[in-house]
């Protein structure tokens, strides 16, 4: 059979970097894009944010490939905009700016309450298409043939915003906090029940919540991961779309299904916890 990797949310930054380090290991890939894409990869029109489209983009990969994907990044972000204070927190924080487009400050700084329910809406709505992208993942998890050669993964491209200290303050980004939270949530839920069933789901970047089960290489493997400067420190703006691709590449061949956290420095090289 083809391996068969599918990107959501396939930006210029990660996304594609991601894509062309799947497709230089030999994998077919599918990618979102509402474009014709460069060759060798293969678009799907799809939108993030809406479950209906999500189960419909699934369908068009297996059609277009042959086979329901193995390999699996969801990396959506609502597209919001936020203000030049926003993004000047974003910096103070550490946090990637590529962030400030999934943020909608309080109109009241300090205030949860006046962050826009609009929001709010278009994080719950990412929530609801990952939560609909992990069950084709499944359901393609399971149609493929039996064996442990093939990998079977689920990576949720996330944020460190669940580790952000106490000193800062959560509710300036409580949007994007929820859509993040509530991911990896789904994600330590898949892991622990179909670890064995041979698939492997991930959140990339950061949370407490660990969890180990002792498999094969084809059992359940989240990461939920972090790229970090070589000093341990958060990579901030010093993040890099090549790392992340190595870093994805690196967990999904690796024999030992590892921690579900993942930390890894600028070249993608896996760090210990």
């Amino acid at each position: 059979m083809s391996l068969v990797a599918f990107i959501l949310g396939a930006g210029t930054h990660v996304g594609l970097v991601v894509a062309n380090r799947f497709k230089q290991k030999g994998y077919r890939v599918a990618i979102e894009s509402r474009k014709p894409i460069q060759e060798g990869l293969v678009a799907i029109n799809v939108d993030v944010s809406n479950t209906d489209s999500i189960t419909k983009a699934f369908a068009e990969v297996k059609e277009k490939l042959g086979f329901a994907p193995n390999v699996i990044i969801f990396n959506g972000l609502p597209r919001l905009i936020t203000s030049d204070r926003g993004i000047s927190q974003l910096a103070h924080y550490h946090l990637p700016l590529h962030s400030a487009y999934a943020l909608t400050f309080p109109t009241v700084p300090g205030d949860p309450s006046t962050v826009e329910l609009s929001a709010i809406k278009a994080s719950i709505d990412i929530t609801a298409a990952l939560y609909a992208s992990m069950q084709q993942a499944v359901a393609g998890f399971r149609s493929l043939p039996a064996g442990n050669s093939v990998p079977r993964t689920f990576i949720f491209a996330g944020d460190m915003l669940p580790l952000l200290p106490r000193d800062v303050p959560l509710s300036a980004y409580l949007n994007l906090r929820l859509q993040m939270v509530d991911g990896a949530y789904l994600v330590e839920i898949f892991y622990i029940a179909h670890a064995k069933e041979g698939s492997r789901y991930g959140f990339l970047h950061s949370l407490r919540i660990r969890c180990s089960l002792t498999c094969s290489r084809s059992c359940g493997r989240f990461h939920y991961g972090n790229e970090s400067k070589p000093d341990g420190s958060p990579a901030g703006e010093d993040w890099s779309g090549t790392a992340h691709a190595a870093a994805y590449w690196n967990a999904i061949s690796r024999e030992e299904r590892g921690d579900w956290y993942l930390k890894f420095g600028p070249g993608g090289e896996l760090l210990p916890q």
